[in-house]
């Protein structure tokens, strides 16, 4: 699937005249808990012709390829990309620390990881990843819910807890942000992802009474930890110097 997925970035790459900057795995496969039937989620960053960016036409700041069952491919333009990053969206926060890496220029990830800390909020970050949590235990049927689900509430979680714990971006994989739940909860979650790894991503599964506790409780601290969080503003001069110069290479 690797070479699969390389060969339709290297196409649509083509077809389009853009240059891939990088493309990694973003979906649960990156995140640590794949099912035997999760898709591929391959996610990139592309940079146009300078001159694509002084048309009046608008540059192309999305691509993607037609979605199937196995592949879902689909990139931002880098002018995109560092926008939402100055906005402190977590997709680019994300991406960059993917542990599945399929195409980067060199030097792409760690000259643009650098940026990160500069446009880190915590506020929007938590308010993010709460949003997320919200909206898939919201699907709860009693005391089931997906075990797809169940897992879509549980990394968001776990991820603003470590922003209003240590006060950082999250990583994006799970078992780091594990560490800062109580070990009765590691141990049942250690246990689920051990089910979900043999389960479809739609199976149903009983929430232990101890972990919605700890949902529970958790989300609503979260959100008082969010209401507390400071604002900043930061200039966009370090994006624009960055953008110009990728822009020259």
């Amino acid at each position: 699937m690797r070479q699969q997925i390389t060969t339709s970035l290297q196409s649509l790459a083509a077809a389009h005249q853009v240059k891939i900057l990088f493309a990694c795995e973003s979906g649960s496969r990156a995140w640590g808990f794949p099912s035997p039937d999760s898709d591929y989620d391959a996610r990139f960053i592309y940079v146009q012709k300078p001159e694509a960016y002084l048309s009046l036409s608008d540059a192309k700041e999305h691509l993607s390829l037609p979605l199937t069952s196995e592949l879902d491919v689909c990139g931002w333009d880098l002018r995109k990309a560092l926008r939402l990053l100055y906005k402190s969206n977590c997709t680019p926060f994300e991406w960059l620390q993917s542990p599945v890496v399929y195409m980067e220029r060199e030097g792409f990830r760690e000259s643009m990881t650098d940026l990160l800390p500069l446009y880190f909020n915590g506020r929007r970050q938590i308010h993010h990843y709460l949003g997320i949590a919200q909206g898939a235990l919201a699907t709860m049927q009693g005391k089931q819910i997906g075990v797809k689900k169940l897992f879509y509430v549980l990394r968001p979680l776990l991820a603003a807890n470590w922003i209003a714990t240590k006060g950082a971006y999250p990583p994006m994989t799970l078992q780091p942000l594990l560490e800062l739940a109580p070990a009765s909860i590691q141990r049942i979650v250690d246990d689920l992802i051990r089910w979900k790894t043999e389960a479809v991503e739609s199976a149903p599964v009983e929430v232990p009474g101890e972990l919605m506790q700890f949902m529970t409780e958790r989300m609503r601290s979260l959100a008082e930890a969010a209401s507390s969080e400071n604002r900043m503003s930061i200039s966009t001069a370090p994006l624009d110097a960055y953008f110009q110069k990728m822009l020259s290479c």
